[in-house]
């Protein structure tokens, strides 16, 4: 009978070429939120993705789209095929940043933060994942004047 030959290194190569792969991966993560800081510093359109509630619709719906940073406007658009846009301002009002409640997990991500702040169409609601806070709170705040 012929046994077959086991490496016994087979496991720690297995772990090293992981550990490659992760570090790899966390490189590109972390170069990826510089870009996005350093365009919001630059004044470059950033563009945050994002959920959107408008609260004085009747109907409770979750809207999928981006938030568009531009030096001191902030706009969302869309991201459906209509391609809607809407500014956000309106009052000098502040804003409010919470954790999503168990209820609406259901429509967004757990880990999202709603920020509570106004638009020309009423008060709103804004579904930011807890890595684009950073960028989001600030020019929010700069159109608010808070």
């Amino acid at each position: 009978m012929v046994e077959a030959v086991v490496c016994l290194n087979a496991h720690v190569i297995e772990f090293i070429v992981l550990g490659m792969v992760a570090s790899l991966a966390g490189l590109v993560v972390r170069n990826w939120q510089r870009g996005r800081a350093a365009n919001l510093a630059e004044a470059a359109p950033v563009g945050v993705p994002c959920m959107l509630r408008v609260l004085s619709q009747r109907r409770f719906k979750w809207m999928r789209g981006r938030l568009s940073i531009v030096g001191e406007s902030v706009v969302w658009e869309s991201g459906s095929k209509r391609r809607t846009t809407l500014a956000l301002g309106g009052e000098q009002s502040g804003l409010r940043v919470r954790a999503a409640p168990p209820r609406e997990w259901l429509w967004i991500n757990p880990r999202c933060r709603i920020i509570e702040c106004e638009s020309l169409e009423g008060p709103v609601m804004l579904g930011v994942l807890p890595e684009a806070l950073d960028s989001v709170v600030p020019a929010l705040r700069g159109v608010h004047g808070s």
